[in-house]
């Protein structure tokens, strides 16, 4: 069992002790974060184009094409069931993308990374579109 250090909660001035990987807060200021977080995404645009029933389509479509995930990891592919829809490039920059299958990958959540758009070492499957 590895031993991990205590940090000091990530709010200013807040001198209380939290273990690591415990979300970085105290339990008092964990509450205010996760409202401020939440608040923040549903003010989000971008998140209201996740609800459309464009994308819905879009996405059901997709993963029935590309069931497994596209991810290749030193030269095998992840073998887990792709539940994601990733966009290579970041749809804040590339908005028209968003179901762009030439522009979309399917990945499993432990692949599904938290950047937007591809990092530049990512290598994938090819996508299937259902056209031959």
């Amino acid at each position: 069992m590895t031993m991990r250090a205590f940090g000091t909660c990530g709010k200013v001035g807040c001198p209380a002790l939290v273990k690591a990987g415990t979300g970085g807060y105290c339990p008092k200021h964990l509450e205010q974060h996760s409202q401020r977080i939440n608040s923040e995404r549903l003010d989000d645009e971008l998140r209201g184009l996740y609800k459309t029933a464009r994308w819905l389509r879009f996405r059901s479509w997709f993963l029935a094409y590309n069931p497994l995930c596209q991810r290749i990891w030193n030269g095998e592919r992840c073998p887990h069931i792709g539940t994601e829809v990733h966009h290579r490039r970041g749809l804040r920059e590339y908005p028209q993308d968003l179901c762009d299958a030439e522009q979309c990958v399917a990945l499993c959540k432990a692949c599904h990374g938290k950047h937007s758009g591809d990092v530049g070492h990512e290598v994938y499957a090819p996508t299937n579109t259902g056209h031959i």
